[in-house]
């Protein structure tokens, strides 16, 4: 049973503001795998895991039509996001995971681009439901990935990050926050991955591909982008709201007590002013496949039997 994570209403609110994207460079990875379909009337493509259809926003502006796009997400109330969007009126949206969008045999094989952003690192198993995206695509097909990343990504999930400010500031306050879970006789807890899999999974992604005969692209695009965001906007947009998942695990009430200690800390020692400017460095690598013109069952019988196994789609 592989579990996705699912988004509340308070999170989905405030998704865009505190996960930004360069729309001129989201275009630019995804160009190649959409070129294919210009003036295409009946290509289709689907955003698996699409969320706020942050990404879709930048594609239907200039490189595809609303009416062309399908965007699937298990979460209700970050869907709910995207509809309202007037940028996206006329998209289709379905509240769905991709293993059972996948299993209806109205869907399998039936969109020209499956496109996947950032969307494994949510999954205890990203393989089944990666599985299921490739059964989406048409035969000669494009599967385009983005794996995104980021200073702010790796701190949180307490990788190594070369952001010094930003590391220092996290650090304190996690031992702000251990304080107040020490006095209230709770263990401490350290900087985890977000959710799902610490995977980062182009390269796994390729190899798999590879072996169900698609073809690859040999370099892997990377884009990469900034923003200048105040330590105010960090401890208002990411600490207070406690905006992605692994900071859900501290208590509100623990939460608060410790921010607000931590703020009267702010410009002493090593720490930032609150006014001070944090420069966050994002990158994004993009992946883009062609799917063989072979039906998906003859590679398979080409495959050993652990190799069948490996690679076969579960229940979601």
């Amino acid at each position: 049973m592989i579990k996705a994570v699912k988004f509340d209403k308070e999170l989905a609110r405030i998704y865009d503001e505190t996960r930004p994207i360069d729309s001129e460079g989201c275009c630019e990875c995804f160009r190649d795998a959409l070129q294919g379909i210009n003036g295409k009337k009946d290509a289709r493509i689907v955003d698996v895991g699409c969320g706020t259809g942050r990404i879709l926003e930048c594609l239907v502006a200039g490189l595809v039509r609303k009416e062309q796009v399908v965007g699937i997400d298990v979460s209700s109330a970050i869907l709910e996001v995207a509809r309202s969007k007037s940028s996206l009126r006329g998209v289709e949206f379905h509240d769905i995971s991709v293993v059972d969008f996948a299993k209806s045999a109205s869907n399998q094989q039936m969109f020209d681009v499956v496109i996947c952003h950032w969307l494994f690192h949510c999954l205890p198993d990203w393989k089944k439901v990666f599985r299921a995206c490739v059964d989406l695509a048409k035969p000669n097909g494009v599967l385009a990935w983005l794996e995104e990343e980021g200073d702010l990504y790796r701190v949180l999930d307490g990788m190594d990050a070369s952001n010094a400010p930003l590391v220092r500031l996290f650090e304190a306050y996690y031992e702000s926050v251990n304080k107040e879970l020490h006095a209230h006789g709770s263990e401490k807890i350290a900087p985890s991955v977000r959710a799902g899999t610490m995977v980062r999974c182009t390269d796994d992604l390729a190899n798999e591909l590879n072996a169900l005969g698609w073809n690859v692209q040999t370099q892997f695009k990377t884009h990469r982008w900034t923003r200048q965001v105040t330590v105010g906007w960090i401890f208002e947009s990411i600490f207070e709201r406690r905006v992605f998942t692994n900071l859900r695990r501290i208590p509100p009430g623990i939460n608060l007590r410790a921010i607000t200690k931590l703020k009267q800390r702010l410009g002493k020692g090593r720490l930032p002013k609150a006014s001070d400017i944090v420069e966050l460095k994002f990158w994004a690598k993009a992946v883009t496949a062609i799917s063989s013109s072979k039906p998906m069952g003859e590679h398979l019988q080409h495959q050993t039997k652990n190799q069948v196994v490996q690679t076969t789609v579960g229940d979601v």
